[in-house]
């Protein structure tokens, strides 16, 4: 009777073994399988030590690489395998490096845009908050670069209209140990905020008056001088217009 009671007890004990490590097993599976986004608070080992509890931290995701993330954990910038990474239990411990995205702004004409030459408001001053304002006249000073006084090839003016304006997300730029920034363009530090513009670009000449329809993302920042400054991300979609 001891010996039955003996067998059975450890026939448990084993049962019991097996059923942990399966559920292990099965929970890093899932854990690991889980694919985040750039933004999303998480817990990752930077160390790699996975049945350690307390190697992992709270960090966010600022890259998502082919073969695992780029992560910030406590100000501090890792890569690290898929694998390494859980979701996130405390997501009020984790330091966010990527910010709200600012509520969209959709400016839309239904009728046909024409010419206008005036600035769509006042030069933007450094202490200005990032807002489609912003986006407008930056926009607007790129385009004013082409105009050359008196030259033959190049316009006399130079107008842009605005069909619609998306504010997206935002996110700080990084750089990672070779020194290559996300954004080439941007300081490391620099808020960098996604926009989507479609407007009108009229460029008047001595003869003629030529329209374009121009579509395309932007990413906007303040540079090292503190100056806004918004340039192209992307290839933009651009449709010439009958006069």
């Amino acid at each position: 009777m001891k010996y039955n009671q003996a067998t059975r007890f450890a026939a448990a004990a084993i049962a019991t073994m097996v059923f942990c490590v399966l559920t292990y097993t099965s929970i890093s599976t899932v854990l690991a399988s889980d694919d985040f986004k750039v933004g999303d608070q998480v817990e990752a080992t930077v160390s790699g030590l996975l049945n350690v509890e307390s190697s992992y931290e709270p960090c966010v995701v600022t890259e998502v690489l082919s073969n695992g993330y780029r992560l910030k954990c406590s100000g501090i910038e890792y890569v690290v395998q898929k694998a390494w990474v859980r979701p996130g239990r405390n997501v009020a411990a984790a330091q966010p490096a990527v910010d709200k995205p600012l509520a969209p702004e959709i400016l839309k004409n239904d009728e046909p845009v024409g010419c206008d030459f005036a600035p769509p408001g006042p030069k933007v001053v450094n202490t200005a908050r990032f807002s489609a304002d912003v986006v407008r006249r930056k926009l607007y000073d790129n385009y004013q670069v082409g105009i050359r006084v008196g030259g033959v090839d190049s316009p006399l003016k130079v107008g842009v209209s605005f069909e619609t304006v998306k504010l997206g997300a935002s996110f700080v730029n990084t750089a990672n140990i070779w020194g290559q920034r996300i954004n080439d363009a941007a300081p490391v530090g620099a808020t960098i905020y996604k926009v989507n513009s479609k407007h009108i670009v009229c460029e008047e000449y001595r003869n003629d008056t030529l329209r374009r329809q121009v579509e395309s993302n932007y990413a906007c920042f303040k540079n090292r001088d503190g100056e806004w400054a918004c340039g192209l991300d992307g290839v933009p979609k651009i449709t010439q217009l009958k006069n």
